[in-house]
């Protein structure tokens, strides 16, 4: 704990706001910077919790995220997959502001493609055996 949290904790327990611990516990409050949130009373963080948007989504069922190295840069890959709780306005400004038809899509999806079909052949040559050459 740093120098300014410890001399911070005694005026928060005099003003009567709860611990820091306790406003990280809601995660609306824990996009905040602590210096911020440490200066908040009771009811201001309630009011805040009330006001900000929480996640009102629980964990999904496929959630895959990984980097790979791509030519000296990390490459970011996401996959997130699961029952379809959005509504159709926010679907709508999603297609809007995210479009599929995008070449870095499209190259996304044809790589995939090549790499399944490469390992249906491959399979197929290792399992029954078919020739490659003359022979």
């Amino acid at each position: 704990m740093n120098q300014a949290a410890r001399t911070i904790a005694p005026a928060e327990a005099e003003a009567g706001n709860p611990p820091l611990h306790q406003a990280a516990e809601a995660p609306e409050l824990a996009r905040l910077p602590p210096d911020f949130v440490r200066t908040l009373s009771a009811e201001q963080r309630a009011l805040l919790r009330e006001a900000l948007p929480g996640r009102t989504w629980r964990r999904h069922p496929v959630d895959l995220r990984f980097s790979v190295p791509w030519f000296g840069r990390g490459l970011f890959v996401t996959l997130i997959a699961g029952t379809e709780k959005r509504s159709t306005e926010r679907r709508v400004a999603d297609r809007t502001r995210y479009p599929l038809h995008r070449i870095g899509n499209l190259l996304f999806l044809a790589g995939i493609a090549a790499l399944l079909y490469a390992l249906v052949v491959t399979g197929a040559v290792l399992a029954d055996g078919i020739p490659l050459g003359k022979g």
